[in-house]
């Protein structure tokens, strides 16, 4: 009897030493988890304001430059007078400085895109080179050569 009770004790403990481990291994883990999710918050929260930030700077340098060109588009070459009454340009303002119309300037740049220029191609604008190609014309009087060929006469060069 005394053998049998000593078993079922010793059972016992046993038991219970495995469920002390048992709870002391699911408390680490659980904490290994809450850590795991603490670190994810972070991350997700530091990825979140970087984004953030990358977007406030993409929309403040959008801003900026749309507030260039409109100050650009509103402010003439020089300065000048203009009728707001009509809606034209004085022409001359009291200090004897002629107002620049803007849209003079758009038509003369439409002029200069229509007239065929006389210069060599390669002092020619990339717009201009491509206009030209677009119509079938030489835009460039350089020979290109392949790697290849320069790779043979090179050697070619170098063997004489």
């Amino acid at each position: 009897l005394q053998d049998e009770e000593r078993r079922r004790k010793q059972q016992l403990e046993e038991i219970r030493k495995r469920e002390a481990e048992e709870r002391v291994k699911q408390q680490q883990e659980e904490e290994r988890r809450w850590r795991e999710e603490e670190r994810a918050k972070r991350e997700a929260e530091e990825k979140r304001r970087q984004e953030e930030e990358y977007y406030t700077r993409l929309e403040v340098e959008r801003r900026r430059q749309h507030e260039e060109a409109e100050r650009k588009l509103l402010t003439p070459d020089e300065p000048a007078g203009f009728n707001s009454y009509t809606g034209n340009s004085t022409g001359v303002v009291g200090s004897g400085e002629v107002y620049k119309d803007l849209r003079d300037k758009w038509t003369r740049s439409q002029e200069q895109e229509n007239s065929i220029p006389s210069d060599a191609p390669e002092s020619l604008t990339f717009k201009e080179r491509q206009r030209l190609f677009s119509q079938g014309k030489e835009v460039s009087n350089k020979v290109k050569a392949s790697r290849k060929l320069m790779e043979l006469e090179n050697e070619l060069n170098t063997k004489q």
